[in-house]
């Protein structure tokens, strides 16, 4: 079970970078630790089907989670950099969506 849920997370955060990458307002670098962080998942999910929870598993549980770590952070730097810029800003002042 195990094994299948590190599958279907790793392949949530590749469609995530590639959905990253398509976007104008996020920096496509962001994808990168996003889509290895999907990669070390799909490796989890393969060593955990095929030899169980070994030293080899573990480290790509630490691998993942460090990953999920660094792209996390940038998303939210990102956000609140979005959210303190001047066109939001304004925006909220007059109550009417930036263009």
């Amino acid at each position: 079970m195990r094994s299948y849920q590190n599958f279907v997370l790793g392949m949530a955060l590749l469609l995530s970078a590639v959905a990253v990458i398509r976007t104008s307002w996020l920096p496509r670098a962001l994808s990168y630790p996003m889509g290895l962080s999907g990669l070390a998942y799909l490796v989890q999910g393969w060593l955990a089907g095929s030899e169980g929870f070994s030293h080899s598993h573990e480290i790509g549980i630490v691998s993942a989670e460090e990953l999920n770590v660094v792209w996390m952070v940038w998303l939210l730097v990102v956000a609140w950099r979005m959210h303190d810029s001047p066109s939001s800003a304004g925006s909220e002042a007059t109550g009417r969506l930036p263009s």
